[in-house]
């Protein structure tokens, strides 16, 4: 056996002598998890953090997550073996760096508490920037458990040290998230000021993948209000930003964006080849998050071509990611397309077994749009079923979200339906 002195000694020496032989020099792929292996067999915990953290972060430029992951893990590790005194240097940056593997791979329980832990942690430095970016992720961390309330509120703390400190590009992100938080609450014209009003800040530090994520964004309102066109044109703008930007995981996004858009003019086979294109690249980056989406929307383009087995399917392979991934908002998904097409199979029974489970879901997130579109399907399934009486229960507890979340011309359509049904009892 090895005596553990010479051994240590034997890892120390190997990982300075790479660093000196690379110094100032360009890396091979994989220097510092190299490096990282080394200092960590030599027990030199500091040089083990800081060589794991530089490895992750060459990983999330590369966008490959599932690596990143990885090292963050092993500094989180390594992390824990130091005293608090000695913690302190690295712990922000170690922090900062899972939150945001976390946050890409929907695991946004255990994303929430590193953003609070930032947050804390940066108000101690005193350093704005540090402040702002713990704000920031701590609002989207919140806003992706759908507590739009503490999200806003958490958003508009960045928002204001951005202002008070002329931090522009925390500025347009800021803003950029706020019309997020009202985009989810079907607050569109709210979330299309926001949006606005992050490009121009976006513009003035020429951002180019902040400009292109907002844009993007901006098409996705239009196309919810139905202007299709105003939408794919906005994902094409958004589109030529993305090619020209390092990764590939922007341009699968937008491609997909540009898939549902195609859906919407009829273009089935155009919305197939970019969403076939966004599933490979979201395949290329091991973005499983991103495969499960992919899937959906795929399961919704065959819906509408009438290739109802092959949308089942897709479906099928979506929620399989999405169990795997423990993904609560993703699973609603892909229940309410699955009773969307059993509907239209006029299988009645799985489709409302399916809208429930959807419902169930919708409710662990506490997800008030999210339910009351489940119960405007389950009532529109109902009167299809000639159940009237089920119909009104579920239209009139939609009708009662849809007052609360201030809807006004979702309250009128559903008024209309129940106008209607009692008309046909």
């Amino acid at each position: 056996m090895i005596a553990d002195e010479p051994y240590r000694q034997f890892h120390r020496d190997a990982a300075e002598q790479l660093q000196a032989r690379y110094k100032g020099g360009a890396l091979p792929e994989g220097f510092y998890g190299v490096l990282a292996w080394h200092w960590a067999l030599a027990r030199s915990w500091p040089e083990a953090i800081d060589a794991a953290l530089n490895e992750a972060e060459e990983r999330i430029a590369q966008q490959n997550i599932y690596e990143a992951r990885f090292w963050c893990e092993r500094a989180l590790e390594h992390l824990s073996r130091l005293s608090l005194a000695e913690q302190a240097q690295f712990a922000l940056r170690t922090y900062s760096l899972a939150w945001t593997v976390l946050d890409f791979g929907g695991q946004h329980e255990e994303a929430l508490y590193y953003a609070q832990r930032l947050q804390v942690l940066a108000h101690e430095t005193q350093r704005p920037t540090a402040e702002g970016a713990a704000w920031l992720a701590l609002g989207r961390s919140q806003r992706a458990l759908f507590d739009f309330a503490a999200a806003e509120q958490s958003l508009q703390h960045a928002l204001d040290i951005a202002r008070q400190h002329e931090l522009l590009l925390l500025e347009a992100e800021a803003l950029f998230h706020l019309g997020k938080i009202q985009q989810m609450q079907g607050r569109h014209m709210e979330a299309i000021q926001h949006y606005n009003a992050a490009h121009e800040k976006g513009v003035v530090v020429d951002d180019r993948l902040t400009i292109a994520k907002i844009i993007t964004s901006i098409g996705d309102v239009y196309r919810i209000l139905g202007a299709g066109k105003r939408a794919a044109a906005h994902y094409e703008r958004a589109l030529e930003i993305e090619e020209h930007l390092p990764g590939i995981l922007g341009i699968a996004i937008v491609q997909e964006k540009l898939a549902l858009s195609y859906i919407e003019f009829g273009e089935y086979e155009k919305a197939l080849r970019c969403q076939a294109e966004s599933l490979l690249l979201r395949q290329q980056a091991n973005d499983n998050v991103g495969m499960a989406r992919a899937y959906t929307v795929l399961g919704m383009i065959h819906t509408v071509r009438g290739d109802t087995q092959t949308a089942i399917d897709a479906y099928g392979q979506a929620l399989q990611l999405e169990r795997s991934l423990q993904n609560v908002h993703g699973l609603t998904s892909v229940h309410n397309r699955l009773g969307d097409v059993y509907k239209q199979l006029g299988n009645y029974g799985e489709a409302s077994n399916h809208y429930a489970q959807a419902l169930d879901y919708a409710r662990q997130l506490n997800d008030q749009l999210g339910i009351a579109l489940i119960y405007e399907r389950l009532g529109t399934l109902a009167h299809d079923w000639n159940d009237l009486h089920a119909a009104q229960q579920h239209w009139s507890a939609a009708l009662a979200i849809r007052q609360q979340l201030g809807h006004y011309e979702e309250q009128q359509r559903l008024r209309r339906q129940l106008n209607d049904l009692g008309g046909q009892a």
